[in-house]
């Protein structure tokens, strides 16, 4: 429905709602990380559970929603192609909640949106070492040396670089 270009759409209004709505809340990252920035599956963060209980959420299902729900419509926006979604996008970058990251630096990378490379290079660079090399595979949807040079540097693994790389050009109509 989104590209079919119609600006009232009630969809767009919709997702560009629940947006913001998502970046208001500005919910944490749900979950733990070790000294050295790797997640710990499965367990929550104090920051996050104080989070959803100051709002009367189950932190169990609210972590669910921020990993999983919340993070997807960020993608829906970029997907419809509409330069509306670029503002929101570059909002998200800043989001605590690094799925919400992610998502905003892949939907920017989609839309090759130049102007936010430097954004997402240092969303990536402030993040755990975990999270920092999905966030970075954002740049690789960039036609840009300096966002290719940075995401190499970042993910660090030329295998996995070489492997999305070769995704993004099967596969050019989506957000890796």
């Amino acid at each position: 429905m989104l590209k079919l270009g119609d600006p009232d759409r009630v969809a767009w209004k919709y997702l560009s709602g629940q947006a913001a709505a998502i970046l208001d809340e500005d919910a944490p990252f749900p979950l733990e990380f070790t000294p050295d920035g790797r997640i710990i599956p499965k367990k929550l963060s104090a920051d996050f559970t104080r989070w959803a209980r100051g709002r009367g959420l189950d932190p169990e299902d609210a972590s669910n929603d921020s990993v999983y729900s919340d993070p997807g419509g960020f993608l829906v926006l970029a997907y419809s192609r509409d330069g509306r979604a670029i503002p929101i996008l570059r909002r998200a970058l800043h989001s605590r909640n690094y799925m919400i990251q992610i998502a905003a630096g892949k939907g920017l990378g989609y839309l090759k949106e130049k102007s936010a490379i430097p954004d997402v290079v240092a969303a990536a660079h402030k993040a755990p070492r975990e999270v920092s090399a999905v966030l970075a595979e954002g740049l690789l949807s960039f036609d840009d040396a300096y966002a290719l040079a940075e995401a190499k540097k970042i993910i660090a693994d030329p295998n996995r670089v070489e492997m999305l790389l070769k995704l993004r050009r099967q596969y050019p109509e989506q957000a890796f």
